[in-house]
């Protein structure tokens, strides 16, 4: 995962159009052709930081808090904001895919109307 974090920014920047799956498996290539010294090194990052996370862990369930590695207390982290949606919201994007679902069955509809009368039209010549 560390390897990943470290080139995944450099490809979505050069490649906008590109899916994200098509983006990890090119890393997922590149990590297989890395040769084994700088695996290592990427490996030992993830050591290091599974050792601060688990240090972390262990420190909020015997505390309620923990103090992250620039010495700050987790209590007094911003916390992210939490995306609330209310019934409407769940009820409206529900309305827009079927309506999405209901267009496009109405458009693959036309099409094979008119892919019909083409051959009608051609049985008839």
């Amino acid at each position: 995962m560390q390897f990943y974090k470290s080139v995944y920014k450099h490809y979505q920047q050069r490649n906008l159009d590109i899916l994200l799956t098509d983006i990890a498996k090119i890393i997922g290539r590149k990590w297989a052709a890395l040769p084994l010294n700088q695996k290592q090194e990427f490996e030992q990052k993830f050591i290091n930081d599974k050792m601060r996370h688990d240090k972390e862990i262990k420190e909020l369930l015997s505390k309620g808090y923990f103090v992250n590695a620039e010495g700050v207390k987790s209590t007094d982290l911003p916390t992210k904001a939490k995306r609330v949606s209310t019934k409407s919201d769940v009820k409206n994007v529900k309305i827009n895919r079927k309506r999405k679902a209901v267009s496009d069955l109405i458009e693959l509809d036309e099409t094979n109307i008119k892919q019909s009368q083409k051959r009608q039209k051609k049985i008839e010549v």
